[in-house]
């Protein structure tokens, strides 16, 4: 690929047709103080120009590596940087966002001061064409994770579980990535990546500060919706099962996960007209996972009638978002 000695870090950088947003995320990659590291910027066949902006990179820094390939999505287009990646530490970011000048140099010096398997950061949200003012000279706190932490973490309260679930947030030992690939589907490949990558960990670390900068786009997978969308959540939160211990405290909060996305996809798509195939598999699935759900030991009786309630009488459901909208308005 190149003659440079093997870099401490490789980041891979999937793009596709976002050419607003592409030169932002790789200048704050230009602008981290840690600058040991390669960028493998993989382009899935853009029509935008954002390939020939990457190629500018490449010519302008030998550590910005462009990659094109036909449109296959981007669960390949990792994948294909996983092949080709040098580093010791693999880290993630997406080509709509961008990171704070400190996050590689707190990320390395984070994973590497206890021999832990990831490190990871938190992240903010931020508007489309908002302004971030970054703070210098961080010194953050820091969180060590057990392997029962972050594997529960995965399935936790919404703001926890997507800081756990993501991967761009992270800086990964390239060992624990050996033999784990992303997914080829729409919705949540992250999820199913970390939950198999998790298995593998002894302990990892926190730094507890937002140094990701999540772009909120419109037009993102993410904010939209539909058929295979919603099935592929159903199905990636259900197949996260097979990597966990059956009568697990994990177990346990991975079908907890799992029945509030059955909840709110039947909820989602009531007016929608595909609904009669997601409405199949969210029984589908129930029909599986129910008397397993019922067994265990880590899920309240409290819970297990709520959610069966929940699932036989939707108006209950129905109610209970409600309610909540109504608290959230009020707050």
């Amino acid at each position: 690929m190149n003659n440079l000695p093997s870099p401490i870090i490789s980041i891979i950088v999937p793009v596709y047709n976002i050419k607003h947003y592409l030169p932002k995320c790789l200048d704050s990659i230009v602008s981290q103080t840690f600058t040991d590291f390669e960028v493998l910027m993989i382009d899935d066949g853009s029509t935008d120009g954002s390939g020939e902006i990457c190629e500018q990179y490449s010519r302008k820094d030998k550590r910005f590596i462009t990659i094109h390939q036909f449109n296959q999505g981007v669960s390949v287009s990792r994948n294909n940087g996983l092949q080709r990646t040098q580093g010791k530490y693999i880290s993630f970011i997406d080509g709509d966002d961008y990171i704070h000048p400190q996050m590689l140099e707190l990320l390395y010096k984070a994973i590497r001061q206890g021999h832990y398997d990831f490190s990871m950061v938190r992240y903010q949200s931020v508007g489309d064409g908002e302004q971030i003012v970054f703070q210098k000279n961080i010194s953050p706190c820091l969180h060590e994770l057990s392997k029962k932490e972050v594997i529960c973490g995965l399935f936790g309260k919404s703001w926890e579980d997507a800081m756990y679930m993501a991967c761009w947030n992270k800086l990964y030992d390239s060992r624990l990535l050996t033999d784990v690939r992303f997914t080829n589907i729409k919705a949540s490949e992250d999820l199913l990546f970390n939950v198999e990558v998790f298995g593998k960990v002894c302990k990892a670390i926190e730094v507890e500060c937002n140094l990701y900068y999540y772009v909120q786009r419109g037009t993102s997978i993410s904010h939209s919706m539909s058929e295979r969308l919603i099935i592929d959540r159903i199905n990636v939160s259900y197949a996260c099962l097979k990597f966990l211990s059956s009568g697990s405290v994990e177990e346990a909060y991975c079908m907890t996960k799992l029945y509030k996305v059955l909840f709110s996809s039947r909820f989602r798509v009531r007016k929608e007209m595909y609904r009669r195939n997601v409405i199949k598999r969210i029984k589908e699935v129930h029909k599986l996972v129910c008397k397993q759900f019922l067994r265990s030991k880590h899920i309240s009786a409290f819970y297990k009638i709520l959610f069966m309630g929940f699932f036989y009488c939707p108006l209950l459901y129905k109610v209970f978002i409600g309610l909540t909208e109504l608290k959230a308005r009020k707050a």
